[in-house]
């Protein structure tokens, strides 16, 4: 989960790297401007200082796979309310077909 503390508005994602790697990438993508990241886009849509976000990490899956992490994103982002417009968060995986069962 990441907060902008300026703007009140959260990001929920998902890692299978440790949490030091992903937070490193969003903080590189924020700094160079990326905008494949919707963290990195509302970063620099006006102006921010890393101060202002708070990341935390909230759930450790063991030995997931790729879906399970995304079932768990999905599962985050509906329970945190983060996807857009209401939240920085733009994939809805919520709609694909094996996001619908969340009690993995």
């Amino acid at each position: 989960l990441v907060s902008c503390k300026k703007c009140n508005v959260q990001y929920t994602g998902s890692a299978s790297t440790e949490f030091k790697v992903r937070f490193r990438n969003h903080k590189s993508a924020m700094l160079t401007n990326k905008k494949s990241c919707e963290l990195a886009v509302h970063f620099n849509k006006t102006p921010h200082s890393l101060s202002e976000f708070i990341f935390i990490p909230f759930e450790h899956v063991m030995k997931a796979g790729d879906q399970i992490l995304l079932k768990r994103e999905a599962y985050w982002t509906a329970q945190l309310n983060t996807l857009n417009p209401h939240g920085l968060s733009k994939r809805n995986e919520l709609r694909t077909s094996y996001r619908t069962n969340f009690n993995t």
